[in-house]
């Protein structure tokens, strides 16, 4: 039996081109030093190295599996985004930013719409 290749939609390759987009072009300035003077007169150093260090890698690669159309890509990209909501509540004490909440309501909508037709995991069952 020949199983079909899956099509993916054009909103996971929208949003994966957008989140890689913004996140890259992040990681991009934060290697100029005056824009790391500046985030370090205002950020904790713990959280610049966790954002830059942990979070964004693992998010761009919770993406590149989303665009691949992996389901363990919905639950690295997930974790993460709970996990900054967390911080920024508990430690900054401040609400997500608007861009923050429509990124997380397009993803919540991805899952929703597109989950079963994603790959799961080798190891578990479909």
């Amino acid at each position: 039996m020949q199983t079909e290749p899956l099509r993916r939609p054009v909103l996971i390759t929208l949003f994966c081109l957008f989140v890689i987009f913004v996140h890259g072009v992040d990681l991009l300035r934060a290697l100029d030093i005056d824009r790391i003077a500046y985030l370090r007169s205002y950020l904790p150093l713990w959280y610049m190295l966790l954002t830059f260090v942990v979070m964004y890698p693992i998010e761009l690669f919770g993406v590149l599996e989303i665009w691949r159309m992996k389901r363990r890509g919905l639950n690295l990209f997930g974790s993460v985004q709970i996990l900054w909501v967390l911080i920024w509540l508990s430690y900054f004490g401040m609400a997500p930013k608007v861009g923050q909440i429509i990124v997380i309501a397009v993803f919540i909508y991805i899952v929703l719409a597109y989950r079963n037709d994603m790959q799961p995991h080798p190891a578990s069952n479909p």
